[in-house]
């Protein structure tokens, strides 16, 4: 079977560490390995809480000559104060077209995905 690769290539507005505008094949010119983190929303409190475990074990993707870099689809303004609140060691971009998730192919969804009831509420005996 024949291997298929895609090239991506976006350019973003970065408020971490490194050059602002921020482009994918800077990231990948100067690293063996960029790992994209695309978060859902700046609300998102997994996403909150991603980007710091990322932040502590930030040596451990260097080491490995490999690059973090998140992707939060919101304004600068919105992204920054994710950086003043993190003081994060990588690049975090702001997305507010959602050009890396769709270059991706990765919607984002807004709101609370829920799983159906399968009980619907039925009291016994009723």
């Amino acid at each position: 079977m024949a291997e298929t690769r895609r090239t991506v290539e976006f350019s973003l507005p970065n408020v971490g560490p490194g050059p602002d505008p921020l482009s994918l094949s800077d990231l990948a010119a100067d690293h063996e390995f960029v790992v994209v983190y695309l978060q859902r929303d700046h609300l998102c409190t997994n996403c909150r809480k991603q980007v710091q475990r990322v932040a502590d074990r930030y040596d451990e993707f260097a080491d490995r000559g490999a690059e973090a870099v998140s992707v939060v689809p919101e304004p600068r303004a919105k992204v920054q104060s994710w950086q003043d609140s993190y003081d994060l060691p990588y690049p975090l971009l702001a997305d507010p077209d959602v050009a890396a998730g769709e270059a991706f192919d990765q919607p984002v969804r807004f709101g609370f995905l829920v799983r159906p009831s399968l009980g619907r509420g039925r009291a016994r005996g009723a």
